[in-house]
Protein backbone atom coordinates (compact mmCIF):
# COMPACT_ATOMS: atom_id res chain seq x y z
CA UNK A 1 0.00 0.00 0.00
CA UNK A 2 2.92 2.04 0.73
CA UNK A 3 4.59 1.51 -2.63
CA UNK A 4 0.97 2.32 -4.03
CA UNK A 5 0.93 5.54 -2.85
CA UNK A 6 4.50 6.43 -3.32
CA UNK A 7 4.75 5.47 -6.69
CA UNK A 8 1.09 7.63 -7.06
CA UNK A 9 2.67 10.84 -5.55
CA UNK A 10 5.43 10.52 -7.90
CA UNK A 11 3.07 10.17 -10.97
CA UNK A 12 1.66 13.27 -9.35
CA UNK A 13 4.76 15.09 -9.12
CA UNK A 14 5.86 14.38 -12.47
CA UNK A 15 2.55 15.66 -13.82
CA UNK A 16 2.73 19.08 -12.17
CA UNK A 17 6.20 19.21 -13.18
CA UNK A 18 5.18 18.94 -16.85
CA UNK A 19 2.27 21.32 -16.31
CA UNK A 20 4.30 23.67 -14.74
CA UNK A 21 7.01 23.79 -17.53
CA UNK A 22 4.41 23.44 -20.54
CA UNK A 23 2.43 26.78 -18.90
CA UNK A 24 6.16 28.80 -18.82
CA UNK A 25 6.62 28.40 -22.13
CA UNK A 26 2.99 29.11 -23.26
CA UNK A 27 2.71 32.31 -21.46
CA UNK A 28 6.57 32.99 -22.59
CA UNK A 29 5.61 31.92 -26.29
CA UNK A 30 2.41 34.41 -26.06
CA UNK A 31 4.31 37.50 -24.05
CA UNK A 32 7.13 37.44 -26.35
CA UNK A 33 4.96 37.67 -29.66
CA UNK A 34 6.92 40.85 -31.52
CA UNK A 35 4.43 43.60 -31.91
CA UNK A 36 7.09 45.11 -34.51
CA UNK A 37 6.32 45.02 -38.31
CA UNK A 38 9.24 43.98 -40.69
CA UNK A 39 11.50 44.20 -37.19
CA UNK A 40 14.43 42.92 -39.52
CA UNK A 41 13.77 45.00 -42.56
CA UNK A 42 13.46 42.49 -44.75
CA UNK A 43 10.46 43.95 -46.67
CA UNK A 44 12.35 47.06 -47.14
CA UNK A 45 11.84 50.13 -47.06
CA UNK A 46 7.85 49.31 -45.44
CA UNK A 47 6.54 49.77 -42.17
CA UNK A 48 7.92 52.07 -40.28
CA UNK A 49 8.37 56.08 -40.66
CA UNK A 50 11.83 58.28 -40.15
CA UNK A 51 12.36 61.72 -40.13
CA UNK A 52 15.58 61.19 -42.03
CA UNK A 53 15.40 61.42 -46.17
CA UNK A 54 15.03 57.81 -47.79
CA UNK A 55 18.32 57.84 -50.48
CA UNK A 56 18.04 54.83 -52.66
CA UNK A 57 20.44 55.98 -55.15
CA UNK A 58 23.06 56.34 -52.38
CA UNK A 59 26.55 55.20 -54.28
CA UNK A 60 29.72 54.16 -51.80
CA UNK A 61 31.96 54.03 -54.80
CA UNK A 62 31.70 58.34 -55.39
CA UNK A 63 31.97 60.74 -52.18
CA UNK A 64 29.96 62.99 -53.82
CA UNK A 65 26.61 60.32 -54.24
CA UNK A 66 27.91 58.55 -50.82
CA UNK A 67 24.88 58.81 -47.96
CA UNK A 68 24.55 62.05 -46.54
CA UNK A 69 23.94 63.00 -43.26
CA UNK A 70 20.04 62.94 -42.38
CA UNK A 71 19.49 59.96 -45.19
CA UNK A 72 18.86 56.35 -44.73
CA UNK A 73 18.61 53.03 -47.35
CA UNK A 74 17.71 49.35 -46.48
CA UNK A 75 20.32 47.77 -47.41
CA UNK A 76 22.47 44.25 -47.41
CA UNK A 77 26.14 45.94 -46.93
CA UNK A 78 26.91 49.57 -45.78
CA UNK A 79 29.81 49.93 -47.87
CA UNK A 80 27.55 49.75 -51.17
CA UNK A 81 26.20 53.54 -50.25
CA UNK A 82 29.03 55.31 -48.27
CA UNK A 83 33.08 55.61 -48.98
CA UNK A 84 33.63 55.44 -45.44
CA UNK A 85 31.88 52.24 -44.56
CA UNK A 86 33.31 48.76 -44.34
CA UNK A 87 31.53 46.08 -45.35
CA UNK A 88 29.60 43.23 -42.96
CA UNK A 89 26.70 41.28 -42.76
CA UNK A 90 23.12 41.99 -41.12
CA UNK A 91 22.63 40.38 -37.58
CA UNK A 92 21.34 36.98 -38.09
CA UNK A 93 21.47 35.31 -41.59
CA UNK A 94 24.36 37.14 -43.33
CA UNK A 95 22.45 37.94 -46.50
CA UNK A 96 19.61 39.58 -44.99
CA UNK A 97 18.83 43.53 -44.86
CA UNK A 98 19.54 46.26 -41.99
CA UNK A 99 18.45 50.13 -41.67
CA UNK A 100 21.73 51.90 -42.76
CA UNK A 101 21.69 55.82 -41.54
CA UNK A 102 24.19 58.71 -41.23
CA UNK A 103 23.72 60.40 -38.50
CA UNK A 104 21.43 64.04 -39.24
CA UNK A 105 22.39 67.15 -38.13
CA UNK A 106 19.28 68.45 -36.90
CA UNK A 107 18.00 67.61 -33.54
CA UNK A 108 15.46 65.37 -31.98
CA UNK A 109 14.81 63.54 -36.13
CA UNK A 110 13.43 60.35 -35.17
CA UNK A 111 15.30 57.74 -37.21
CA UNK A 112 12.97 55.31 -37.05
CA UNK A 113 9.12 55.06 -35.90
CA UNK A 114 6.24 52.64 -35.68
CA UNK A 115 2.99 52.69 -33.79
CA UNK A 116 2.17 49.29 -32.21
CA UNK A 117 -0.59 47.56 -30.41
CA UNK A 118 -0.38 47.63 -26.46
CA UNK A 119 -2.86 46.48 -23.61
CA UNK A 120 -2.92 48.94 -21.12
CA UNK A 121 -0.80 47.40 -17.68
CA UNK A 122 1.77 45.37 -18.48
CA UNK A 123 5.75 45.89 -18.72
CA UNK A 124 7.29 45.84 -22.10
CA UNK A 125 10.87 45.06 -23.37
CA UNK A 126 12.07 47.23 -26.20
CA UNK A 127 15.03 45.53 -27.88
CA UNK A 128 17.22 45.73 -30.93
CA UNK A 129 20.54 45.36 -32.30
CA UNK A 130 23.11 48.75 -33.87
CA UNK A 131 25.98 48.73 -35.29
CA UNK A 132 28.37 51.33 -36.50
CA UNK A 133 29.82 51.18 -40.31
CA UNK A 134 32.31 53.78 -39.20
CA UNK A 135 34.76 54.37 -35.85
CA UNK A 136 34.12 58.46 -35.72
CA UNK A 137 31.42 59.47 -33.93
CA UNK A 138 29.36 57.21 -32.79
CA UNK A 139 25.68 57.73 -32.27
CA UNK A 140 23.97 58.56 -29.13
CA UNK A 141 20.44 56.55 -29.38
CA UNK A 142 17.54 57.39 -27.42
CA UNK A 143 14.78 55.61 -27.27
CA UNK A 144 11.09 56.68 -26.76
CA UNK A 145 7.18 55.09 -26.15
CA UNK A 146 5.07 57.97 -26.93
CA UNK A 147 7.91 60.45 -27.07
CA UNK A 148 8.73 59.79 -23.88
CA UNK A 149 12.46 58.46 -23.14
CA UNK A 150 12.70 55.30 -21.75
CA UNK A 151 16.81 55.01 -21.96
CA UNK A 152 19.62 55.61 -23.84
CA UNK A 153 22.38 53.22 -25.25
CA UNK A 154 25.87 53.86 -24.58
CA UNK A 155 28.05 51.61 -26.77
CA UNK A 156 30.62 50.20 -24.76
CA UNK A 157 34.45 51.85 -25.01
CA UNK A 158 35.36 52.03 -27.50
CA UNK A 159 32.97 50.39 -29.84
CA UNK A 160 33.94 48.39 -33.20
CA UNK A 161 32.87 48.63 -36.68
CA UNK A 162 31.11 45.72 -37.81
CA UNK A 163 29.84 44.21 -34.74
CA UNK A 164 26.71 44.27 -33.67
CA UNK A 165 25.53 45.30 -30.02
CA UNK A 166 21.99 44.85 -28.50
CA UNK A 167 19.94 47.60 -25.90
CA UNK A 168 17.33 46.14 -23.95
CA UNK A 169 15.06 48.77 -21.89
CA UNK A 170 11.51 48.31 -20.58
CA UNK A 171 8.51 50.33 -20.54
CA UNK A 172 5.39 50.13 -17.96
CA UNK A 173 2.25 50.87 -19.80
CA UNK A 174 0.04 51.45 -16.85
CA UNK A 175 -0.12 55.16 -17.69
CA UNK A 176 -1.30 54.53 -20.78
CA UNK A 177 -5.14 54.81 -21.58
CA UNK A 178 -4.93 53.51 -25.34
CA UNK A 179 -4.48 50.51 -27.00
CA UNK A 180 -1.65 51.90 -29.58
CA UNK A 181 2.31 53.00 -28.46
CA UNK A 182 4.49 55.07 -30.85
CA UNK A 183 8.14 53.52 -30.62
CA UNK A 184 10.93 55.80 -31.98
CA UNK A 185 14.46 55.68 -31.81
CA UNK A 186 16.43 59.61 -31.65
CA UNK A 187 19.89 60.30 -32.53
CA UNK A 188 21.04 62.67 -30.48
CA UNK A 189 24.48 62.96 -31.87
CA UNK A 190 24.56 65.74 -34.63
CA UNK A 191 27.99 65.45 -35.42
CA UNK A 192 28.05 65.14 -39.40
CA UNK A 193 31.68 63.45 -39.00
CA UNK A 194 31.72 59.81 -38.73
CA UNK A 195 27.72 59.19 -37.16
CA UNK A 196 27.28 55.93 -39.14
CA UNK A 197 25.20 53.17 -37.97
CA UNK A 198 22.70 50.48 -38.74
CA UNK A 199 19.81 48.81 -36.69
CA UNK A 200 18.06 45.51 -37.30
CA UNK A 201 16.21 42.95 -35.19
CA UNK A 202 14.11 45.49 -33.38
CA UNK A 203 11.56 43.80 -30.74
CA UNK A 204 8.97 44.79 -29.03
CA UNK A 205 7.26 42.32 -26.31
CA UNK A 206 4.83 42.20 -23.20
CA UNK A 207 6.52 40.49 -20.75
CA UNK A 208 5.03 37.94 -18.61
CA UNK A 209 4.16 38.26 -14.87
CA UNK A 210 5.09 35.64 -12.75
CA UNK A 211 1.38 35.57 -11.08
CA UNK A 212 0.56 34.80 -14.72
CA UNK A 213 2.02 32.00 -15.66
CA UNK A 214 0.87 30.70 -11.83
CA UNK A 215 -2.68 31.01 -13.09
CA UNK A 216 -1.96 29.35 -15.73
CA UNK A 217 -0.41 26.47 -13.86
CA UNK A 218 -3.12 26.18 -11.20
CA UNK A 219 -5.57 26.13 -14.47
CA UNK A 220 -3.76 23.44 -16.14
CA UNK A 221 -3.36 21.57 -13.22
CA UNK A 222 -6.92 21.72 -12.14
CA UNK A 223 -8.14 20.49 -15.64
CA UNK A 224 -5.79 17.33 -15.18
CA UNK A 225 -6.97 16.55 -11.58
CA UNK A 226 -10.55 16.67 -12.76
CA UNK A 227 -9.87 14.45 -15.90
CA UNK A 228 -8.16 12.28 -14.06
CA UNK A 229 -11.12 12.02 -11.73
CA UNK A 230 -13.47 11.75 -13.82
CA UNK A 231 -11.65 8.77 -15.96
CA UNK A 232 -12.06 6.64 -12.39
CA UNK A 233 -15.65 6.74 -12.22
Amino acid sequence: MHQSNHRGFQGRFRVGALLFALSALLCSALAQRNRIFNHDFELGNVGFQSDYVYNPNADGSDPQRSLAPGQYIVTTDPSLHHHEAISYDDLSRGDGMMLMLKGATIPNQAVWRQTVPVEPGPVYAFKGWVSIWTAQSPPLLQLRVNDEPIGVFNFPEPPRPGLWYQWHFEWDSSATTGFQATLSIVNLNTSAVGNGFALDALEFYLIPEPTAILGLVVGLGGLAWRRRFSSRE
